[in-house]
């Protein structure tokens, strides 16, 4: 298939629009950089829309992404409540956000096939629009895709699955390296039709993974509340399932098989008691490919509350490892430090990560993977790709107390302290 040349070059090439893709664009077009963020999906949201984790789970909501929520709540939310948003709010509110900026081009529907270096430097990636291969050239690139693929197209060096308990000094870790990840899910949002009385969903199997109504209440904590909000919308976390290796499509393809038979009972029953369900369009991915960085971030570290000289972002909650016993500490609630050298992997010049991809063991992943942090994480790349384009320098090499001092200036507006 004949491959054309996109007929501009860009500063700042970012793939990936979930949340740490959408924070790292507008960051890096606020910079002053010209700005293009590459999507495969035809909206952008990422696990906002695809998967419907329609909450912002952990914290601190900040930066650019506090903005698209105050635009949830301004403009979208619903009768009751601010704890989650409809997908095609999240959509309508990305959209809002970001065609306020004039750096910033979007292109949607590009699935990434290849990406073209030189020496230690990523040229050009290679995506596909419906029939039609383009290039597209950059002078710095963010990886935001969620999936490490991107990175591993470059040439970078991908870690996948649990690390052995000596290669991090982690004391939750197993003893032998291996290729488990985190289970999956696949949410769906329920919907009460008219004359139906609101249904006890803690009678629902998979009832304890998680059902909210509009109201921060969850069904198996507290049924009768739950019952009395009527809210007549809920969103589910569906059911868990194990993935053989979320790498693979067909693996992924038997894993929504399995998750569907799961869920089929519960379904039945919504229906029975008058309630639509709306399934996501993919089910969740918690966790596939990780890129080796300057830096690996342990769980040690988060567990231990550290905040680096060198921390561009801040999370805050627990360590969170779906399908696996004993991995516990409520520890990283207190906060903790993202340090820049993650974020800046080996053998790529010019790439910055973003998001869950970057430099992090299995166990820290766990915690830092939520949307919240993502999207903090996603503003510190975005911003240091700007600059490293703007002032033709490179990642490693990027006076970092700059980048601190401008991430918690105008336009940016992160906290960088516990």
């Amino acid at each position: 298939m004949k491959i054309i040349d996109h007929s501009v070059s860009y500063d700042v090439v970012v793939v990936g629009g979930g949340p740490g893709g959408i924070t790292a664009a507008i960051a890096a077009a606020r910079s002053g950089a010209k700005t293009l963020l590459i999507e495969e999906d035809l909206v952008l949201g990422g696990a906002l829309t695809d998967y419907y984790v329609a909450m912002l789970c952990g914290r601190p909501t900040q930066g650019i992404l506090l903005e698209i929520l105050q635009e949830c709540i301004q403009k979208y939310r619903l009768q009751r409540g601010i704890n989650w948003f409809m997908p095609a709010s999240w959509i309508k509110a990305i959209a809002n956000i970001t065609e306020k900026e004039p750096n910033l081009t979007i292109m949607t529907g590009a699935k990434l096939v290849d990406v073209e270096t030189c020496g230690d430097k990523i040229k050009s990636v290679i995506v596909l629009c419906e029939s039609v291969m383009r290039r597209i050239s950059g002078k710095v690139f963010v990886e935001a895709t969620g999936t490490g693929l991107f990175a591993e197209l470059a040439g970078c060096e991908i870690m996948y699955g649990r690390d052995a308990r000596s290669d991090f000094n982690e004391k939750y870790a197993p003893e032998k390296r291996d290729e488990q990840v985190q289970h999956v899910t696949w949410m769906y949002i329920s919907h009460k039709l008219p004359g139906f009385k609101p249904f006890d969903m803690s009678k629902l199997e998979n009832a304890k993974l998680g059902i909210l109504p509009q109201e921060d209440i969850w069904f198996h904590i507290d049924p009768q509340r739950a019952i009395n909000a009527n809210d007549g919308v809920y969103l589910h976390w569906g059911c868990r399932v194990e993935c053989k290796d979320t790498r693979d499509s067909v693996a992924i393809g038997q894993a929504q098989q399995e998750a569907l038979k799961l869920m089929e009972r519960d379904h039945a029953l919504l229906r029975e008691n008058g309630y639509i369900v709306s399934l996501a369009p993919k089910i969740g991915l918690r966790e596939i490919r990780r890129v080796k960085g300057l830096h690996v971030l342990s769980g040690e570290e988060i567990i231990d509350n550290l905040f680096p000289d060198d921390t561009i972002a801040v999370g805050k909650y627990v360590l969170d490892v779906w399908g696996e016993n004993g991995v516990s500490s409520d520890k990283p609630k207190l906060g903790y430090g993202i340090p820049y050298r993650s974020l800046v992997p080996l053998k790529i010049s010019n790439l910055l990560l973003s998001g869950r991809v970057i430099s992090g063991s299995h166990i820290a992943m766990s915690s830092y993977r939520v949307m919240p942090i993502v999207g903090n994480i996603g503003q510190a790349a975005g911003l240091a790709a700007g600059l490293c384009a703007l002032n033709n320098t490179s990642p490693d090499n990027i006076d970092v107390g700059t980048l601190q001092k401008m991430l918690v200036g105008p336009g940016q507006n992160q906290i960088l302290t516990p």
